[in-house]
């Protein structure tokens, strides 16, 4: 049964290792051990929530050495006994104290959520180690079977908030807009599933608030991919112009290079009269420009039209039938 003297007495124990250290406290620790027997099985009416928090905080005194204080944990139930109180103490120091990713620490808990099933501290632990290796979906799944066990717990509803919120920046950080969505939908969900056992309406307004706080970021986010988009159409746009325009001027310059050759050639290689070769240049310069022409309508024309009667309003198509009309007769009556 709860004694005050449980929750004092871990108080002087935590006070005493902040300012004398460990090894100062090992005789106190020990026999608190022994009295902590009494306190019996768990339920939330028996195990004080304020004992429980400090529990929490003589966990993170043991983050960088927790050798000597498990040696003695050991000792303990070696000698009298396991009893679950004990369990729940040794699982905090346990799981603050080795790597995040040590299999041995996953592997007691999940014990001792087998061991102790109507225990919710240990599926509230659990969460926390699921939560540093990055499986944040069951993370979130094992806070709401402890929240599930003990409905108005306000230190299990801010902790299911918590990790709510740490998947969200998780899938906003891999652009997983519609996913992000999705989460806090379900997480809203939730919270009207078990608000209404909630006696306090602070508690009720600072964890709707940071949900709230969470959809506004989603919504900035979708504004902001919105635009992303819209800028990078016209960034592929403007990319697209700037090919076809280069493919023009390589086009122009090809043809006045051809031109060139084909007229060297043709007065170097060949007699002619001037009538003749002045017809054959002429001629050599109206089907150079029909290319370069062609090569600007081909790649220069809205693709949005392509298959519509749009090329009978484009003056570069009518161009190029005049000249080749113009070709027909110079060939044709000369």
């Amino acid at each position: 049964m709860w004694q005050t003297s449980f929750l004092s007495d871990l108080n002087t124990i935590i006070d005493s290792i902040r300012n004398s250290g460990f090894s100062a406290t090992e005789n106190i620790f020990i026999s608190y051990l022994s009295s902590l027997r009494s306190i019996g099985s768990y339920s939330k009416n028996i195990w004080n929530s304020e004992w429980r928090k400090k529990v929490y905080e003589l966990g993170t005194l043991f983050e960088e050495d927790a050798s000597r204080v498990l040696e003695i944990i050991r000792i303990e139930k070696a000698n009298n006994g396991n009893f679950e109180a004990l369990d729940f103490l040794y699982s905090e120091i346990l799981w603050n104290f080795f790597e995040d990713k040590n299999t041995f620490v996953k592997d007691e808990i999940k014990r001792f959520i087998r061991e102790y099933p109507g225990n919710p501290e240990f599926h509230h632990t659990y969460s926390h180690i699921l939560e540093m290796n990055g499986n944040y979906k069951i993370s979130i799944l094992e806070s709401q079977h402890a929240l599930s066990q003990e409905k108005d717990n306000h230190d299990f509803i801010y902790t299911y908030t918590g990790k709510v919120k740490t998947y969200f920046e998780y899938l906003i950080d891999k652009n997983k807009i519609d996913d992000a969505s999705d989460l806090l939908q379900n997480a809203k969900k939730y919270y009207e599933s078990i608000l209404p056992w909630q006696k306090s309406f602070v508690v009720r307004l600072n964890n709707t608030a940071r949900l709230t706080s969470l959809e506004d970021r989603l919504s900035d986010h979708k504004t902001i991919q919105k635009q992303v988009i819209n800028f990078s159409g016209l960034i592929d746009s403007k990319i697209n112009r700037e090919q076809r325009r280069l493919i023009e001027i390589l086009g122009f310059f090809s043809a006045i290079l051809a031109f060139i050759l084909t007229n060297i050639t043709i007065v170097f290689a060949a007699k002619f009269s001037v009538k003749d070769v002045l017809l054959v240049m002429f001629s050599m310069a109206i089907l150079l420009l029909i290319f370069v022409i062609s090569i600007s309508y081909l790649f220069g024309r809205n693709t949005h039209n392509i298959g519509s009667l749009a090329f009978l309003r484009d003056g570069r198509f009518w161009s190029i039938i005049l000249m080749l009309i113009l070709l027909f007769f110079i060939f044709n009556y000369q």
